[in-house]
Parts: structure tokens; sequence; C-alpha cells
């Protein structure tokens, strides 16, 4: 199984969108590296490289944070993408993440690795990608969409997680539970219908704000009952 995990992430970063060229010299030299690292079993110095590409902000190294942070299951690593994608400056290495984000084929776990760095980024354009990913087909994808929406605390995502909570309402199931609690979390309010989510949030959808769920004068948040 480690076999073909290693196989398809190696055949992810022969991608075009994953070969440096252009601007940065540097950009072949760390795709060539990680795919040396990825076929000889090497998370140390997988992380090694992850913390040197961290100081280059171009669209041609930020598109190999997915696959340096998944291609061998380490959480150091994982985490240390994250953080990477997180601390991106450039418009257009957002950018070029965003693109990958789209890309529908690959492996799923590179977009989850994206869409939690997008949650810790206040920037519109992740913002943006995070709203049209909460209708990815793939569970774990939507899922991670969920939580970065619920992390950056914006009234964007509100009115999608209203509707995939209606949409699920009858299975009940993880999207269905993840979204309540996202909604839960973003708004301090505790519905368990979809009608009454969307009675609530037509009579504030312009002017409410995420940010101040919990603070003095702001909405009150609904604490958990003690049993």
């Amino acid at each position: 199984m480690k076999f073909i995990c290693l196989v398809g992430t190696i055949a992810a970063l022969s991608n075009p969108l994953l070969r440096a060229e252009g601007s940065a010299k540097d950009t072949g030299k760390y795709a060539k590296q990680l795919e040396l690292f990825v076929k000889g079993n090497r998370p140390k110095a997988i992380g090694d490289l992850i913390k040197e590409m961290a100081g280059i902000d171009d669209p041609k190294v930020a598109v190999l944070f997915p696959g340096a942070g998944t291609a061998i299951p380490s959480s150091a690593n994982y985490a240390a993408a994250v953080d990477a994608i997180a601390g991106l400056k450039s418009e257009a290495s957002v950018q070029a993440l965003v693109g990958a984000l789209k890309k529908t084929k690959g492996d799923y776990r590179q977009r989850v690795l994206i869409l939690e760095a997008f949650g810790k980024r206040a920037d519109p354009a992740s913002l943006d990608i995070i709203v049209e990913q909460l209708k990815a087909q793939i569970v774990h994808v939507q899922v991670a969409a969920i939580h970065a929406a619920r992390a950056r605390k914006e009234r964007a995502p509100i009115s999608i997680l209203i509707d995939l909570l209606s949409d699920h309402q009858r299975a009940r199931n993880r999207t269905w539970a993840e979204s309540h609690m996202a909604l839960v979390d973003l708004t301090g309010k505790d519905f368990d219908a979809a009608e009454d989510w969307k009675k609530f949030w037509s009579s504030v959808e312009t002017t409410f704000d995420p940010r101040q769920v919990g603070k003095e004068g702001g909405p009150t948040r609904i604490e958990a009952k003690q049993v």
C-alpha cells in the first residue's frame, strides 16, 4: 500500500504544474530533490526541504508543499507544509494553489492539506476557494473545506453551510454533522431544523459578523448543556 502511495506521489510531482521553470532557478532542484527523497522514503530529508522551501515565495515552489506534506506519513512534515502555505505572501503563489485545488484528479490528501492551510489565512482568494470546495464531491475534501470555513470566522460560507445542512438533514451523515458544528461555532446559535437556520440567517445575513460571536456586545454563544 505504501509503495502505491509513493508511486502516486512521484507521478504527481512529474505533472507540468509541479515542474519548475521560469523565474526561480532553484525550483527545478527542489522538485528533483523531493522526488528523490520520496523514492528513498526519507521523511526527515523532506522535512528539511520543506523548511528550506518555506523561505521562497514562488508559485512553482508553493505547489510542491502539498506533495511534500503528504508523500510519506509524517505529522511534522504535514504541519510544516500547512504552515508554509499559510505564510505565503505572494498572490501568484496562492493562485497556484487555488489552481491545484480545482484539479479533482490526483491525491485528495493534497487538497485537504491546502484547505487546512487556507483556513489559517486571511486573503479573499483563499476564502473564495474554501467556499467553492464546500461543494466538493469527495467527502474528505468537503469536510476539510467545512473546517477551514469554521476557522476563518467569515460570513461568506454560512449560507452554503446552511444549504449543506438542508441537503443532508435526512441522512444526518458526516457532512450534516460537520456543517451543524460549524454553524454553531460561527453564529453562536443552535438550531436543529434547516428551516430555522434559514429563517435566522435571512434576518441577519448582511450585517452578521462571526468574529463578534462570544464577545461582549456580540451574539450570545450557545453553551453545551450539562448532563
